[in-house]
């Protein structure tokens, strides 16, 4: 009976530190909806981890003949910003790194450009 306890027990730990390592690992990824030159900032979203770059992806463009041109900066130091990339309905998904260190556990925007006044994007940032 002692043994299907410990038993029983050492099953049931070995759940949760597997449980809580997929916690900590998992990183936040926000909707976003922007417009230029109006609404140009996505939600602010906690970096989860110490990875040095960010990523977006677009899933509907109200056009699809222009760019817009993304880059991620912290919200506590506007000086952490990564490097910019361009996405497009034809090339949707990119990634880039930061130009500084980028501290985990801080919140992020996605800060977006473009060059057509109306230009609407939603998608996927995680930063």
């Amino acid at each position: 009976m002692k043994r299907n306890i410990r038993r029983i027990i050492c099953i049931l730990g070995a759940v949760m530190c597997l449980m809580m390592a997929t916690m900590a690992a998992s990183a936040q990824t926000i909707i976003f909806n922007v417009t230029y030159p109006n609404d140009v900032y996505s939600y602010a979203a906690k970096k989860a981890d110490s990875e040095q770059r960010f990523y977006v992806t677009g899933t509907s463009f109200s056009r699809s003949d222009i760019d817009l041109y993304c880059y991620s900066q912290q919200l506590q130091d506007g000086s952490v910003i990564s490097n910019t990339v361009a996405i497009n309905r034809y090339n949707p998904s990119k990634n880039a790194a930061y130009q500084k260190y980028a501290e985990p556990d801080l919140l992020y925007q996605l800060v977006t450009n473009a060059s057509v006044v109306g230009f609407n994007v939603e998608g996927r940032y995680t930063p």
